[in-house]
């Protein structure tokens, strides 16, 4: 009976017979995310720490709200980020991209044999990126409108798998630091960075050999893809950004078009070639404990802007995964805070909406089981209103806006990034209410 329900809910899924709020709210997964999980869970042991968030994963709390583990590796919470992820990219990022615009971009690591020395690889490459594009943006001003979305990404393989690996591989990894010597059953990781590039006025194979020359030159490290024409950028950005944040941890076929990963990802073998136990147990104490989870794996290099303000507006608005925030009412007890100067960590089931909150904790205060200090939102953008410098702020109904008044709305906000202060916004508002002949004086309604 389970298996036949299993079967009539993953069909309503397909179907869409459901809307995104009862999607939202389901506690079961498809069969085949529900067998990651528990491949997660045996991995981890009864006595791990992680075992009470996932264990909690999918619950419903007294006030509707649902609890999610943010274990990178569970099916239900890493489809949540990548839906995430995926209408940043759509609505905010690419909104006004075309096809044409956008390419996908594969950047190979050195390998490593022990997962503790990733981080290091992954900041050596963040600085070396940062650096890079920032040479091309004073040697060619072409650079300027180059902007990257990518997220890191792990793989593995033992170390007898090489022989039997194709050429591609070997000549590839051969050059990434790949181990000549060691144990059969030895594990190698591969870390990797996907991005999604809007090239601007550059092409494909001037990124790829700038790359190349910047010392990415190990032999197919650098896979730069212009997107499909045939489709919409909307369905290209969905295929990409769930083949950035798929998280398996099984042996699967190597997919041959990322631009196609939902259709092919359909297609899962009856028999699945699980990592061993002690590889998913340490790929999910790296991301959780090592690194905070889902905000870790991103990484943005923005467009070049001669007002520092925009910069730094364009780098806090990258911190957040999701643009609704809402205040704390409780803090979920579950939630870990490690005693450091400031820690980034999910607060549960304390609001409407999960939200990403910087907890600072006071190093002077003895820390056992209680945090000390004090919780601010992580979002210093909440109290503005984002606007378009073409745009002209709304007027009540039945007015007809004047040059006068096209004179006082169309003004340039006192912020980055084209954002007007909330304050500043209902000035403007109660303005043209005056000017339209309203002089009513009170309550904003």
């Amino acid at each position: 009976m389970t298996k036949a329900m299993n079967k009539v809910r993953a069909e309503l899924m397909r179907q869409r017979q459901l809307d995104w709020r009862e999607r939202r709210r389901l506690r079961w997964l498809s069969p085949k995310n529900e067998e990651q999980r528990q491949m997660v869970m045996n991995a981890l042991g009864p006595d791990h720490p992680l075992m009470p968030r996932m264990i909690r994963c999918g619950e419903i709390s007294a006030s509707n709200n649902m609890f999610y583990c943010g274990v990178p590796l569970c099916p239900r919470c890493f489809m949540r980020e990548r839906g995430r992820q995926t209408r940043h990219a759509i609505r905010e990022t690419f909104l006004d991209a075309a096809n044409a615009d956008v390419a996908f971009v594969t950047i190979l690591l050195p390998a490593r044999t022990d997962l503790s020395d990733v981080h290091d690889v992954i900041e050596k490459e963040k600085r070396r990126l940062r650096n890079f594009v920032e040479r091309q943006r004073r040697l060619d001003s072409r650079w300027d409108d180059f902007q990257l979305v990518g997220f890191w990404e792990m793989g593995r393989m033992n170390f007898g798998e090489f022989e039997s690996a194709g050429r591609k591989t070997k000549l590839a990894l051969g050059s990434l630091g790949f181990p000549f010597i060691g144990k059969d059953d030895e594990t190698v990781w591969l870390p990797h960075l996907h991005a999604i590039v809007s090239k601007g006025r550059l092409t494909e194979k001037e990124i790829a050999k700038a790359l190349r020359n910047d010392g990415h030159s190990a032999p197919y490290q650098i896979d730069v893809r212009p997107f499909h024409t045939y489709r919409k950028i909307e369905h290209n950005l969905q295929n990409v950004t769930r083949y950035s944040l798929k998280f398996r941890i099984e042996s699967a076929p190597r997919v041959p078009d990322p631009l196609d990963f939902i259709a092919t990802d359909g297609h899962v073998a009856a028999t699945r070639d699980w990592w061993p136990e002690k590889d998913i147990k340490a790929y999910a104490e790296w991301l959780c404990m090592e690194r905070s989870g889902f905000q870790s794996l991103r990484f943005v290099l923005s467009k070049k802007s001669n007002n520092a303000m925009e910069n730094i507006a364009a780098e806090l608005g990258n911190v957040g995964s999701s643009s609704e925030r809402f205040p704390c009412r409780s803090i979920d007890q579950g939630a870990s805070i490690d005693q450091h100067e400031s820690t980034e960590v999910k607060f549960h089931e304390s609001s409407d909406e999960d939200f990403d909150a910087l907890c600072v904790v006071d190093d002077h205060v003895g820390y056992v089981g209680d945090a000390y200090g004090y919780v601010r939102n992580n979002n210093p953008l909440l109290d503005t209103n984002w606007t378009s410098a073409n745009r002209s702020p709304r007027l009540p109904l039945g007015t007809q806006a004047r040059p006068s008044q096209q004179t006082t709305v169309v003004q340039t906000p006192r912020y980055a990034g084209n954002v007007i202060s909330l304050a500043e916004r209902l000035r403007i508002i109660r303005a043209a209410e005056q000017a339209s002949g309203d002089q009513r004086t009170g309550a904003i309604h």
